[in-house]
């Protein structure tokens, strides 16, 4: 497993510039707070999508409807830096709702390709590629075997 910093989130050139913050439950006020300190926007994905599904009247589109509104919410809040625009997002369980049938990771992997992503995550991370909640490993998880899901180092 190879450690990451914020200068590989800025330059990188990969194919995909994603990025795992993994984090301890109690110290997410001061990741956060970090990234922010560091001019890197943090958006809680969950509550914004949840908001933006209970502003809906019609769910006929559900499921591209979220897909789109995530893709618009990401860029309104990426920072634009000199290498690669970055965006930090968190609370991101919902993507797995079933009732939206997204393929979550991939929405995120291509997300990637223009755009350097962070996912700070307080949960579980196994084999540094698949992010799963403790009660639900094997039910909900998000698998990124397929690619080089780099893991930052602390960054508080």
């Amino acid at each position: 497993m190879s450690i990451y910093s914020l200068h590989e989130v800025f330059n990188s050139t990969d194919h995909y510039k994603l990025f795992l913050l993994p984090f301890q439950k109690e110290k997410k006020d001061q990741v956060i707070e970090s990234l922010v300190s560091k001019k890197i926007k943090v958006l809680d994905l969950g509550k914004k999508i949840a908001q933006f599904i209970n502003s809906l009247e019609d769910y006929k589109y559900l499921n591209i409807d979220v897909v789109d509104h995530s893709q618009k919410l990401m860029d309104q809040h990426k920072t634009k830096t000199k290498g690669n625009d970055v965006v930090a997002i968190t609370n991101i369980g919902i993507l797995l709702e079933p009732a939206l049938e997204i393929n979550s990771a991939k929405l995120l992997k291509e997300y990637s390709k223009s755009t350097s992503l962070i996912i700070i995550w307080e949960h579980e991370v196994h084999n540094s590629q698949k992010l799963t909640w403790k009660t639900q490993k094997t039910k909900y998880f998000l698998d990124f075997s397929d690619i080089n899901l780099k893991i930052l180092q602390d960054e508080v």
